[in-house]
């Protein structure tokens, strides 16, 4: 589990940086889903990445995370609620959603299979 926290803090604390590429280096080669989108590769979802925000995402505040370990301990979900504002070329705006990623334990360590909001009243339970 202290595996998996460090690389969760380390992709929060690289968003939070806009290091873009030490947080694209915690996803798998494959996604299974990238808000909406199906089976994109890591390169995807950084020109996605690029395309969406540019230079100009900025992560305020990540709050608490959780983090549910799967039975198989292969599989986690981690979510939390993520406060941004983006001033990008004109384009401005802040908000707030819940983060949800899936990490899968591989042999280069934990890497994000799946990356999307979660609705906020969709909590996760146990532990």
């Amino acid at each position: 589990m202290l595996e998996l926290t460090t690389s969760v803090r380390d992709w929060v604390e690289a968003a939070k940086r806009r290091d873009l590429s030490t947080q694209i280096a915690l996803y798998a080669d494959r996604l299974g889903s990238f808000y909406g989108r199906r089976d994109l590769s890591r390169e995807d979802v950084r020109a996605e990445k690029l395309r969406a925000f540019g230079d100009g995402e900025v992560l305020v505040d990540t709050g608490s995370l959780e983090i549910r370990l799967e039975a198989s301990g292969q599989m986690a979900i981690v979510r939390f609620s993520k406060r941004y504002a983006v001033d990008d070329d004109g384009r401005a705006g802040r908000g707030e959603v819940e983060q949800e990623l899936r990490w899968e334990h591989t042999d280069a360590g934990w890497r994000i299979v799946d990356e999307n909001d979660a609705p906020t009243s969709s909590r996760l339970r146990g532990g």
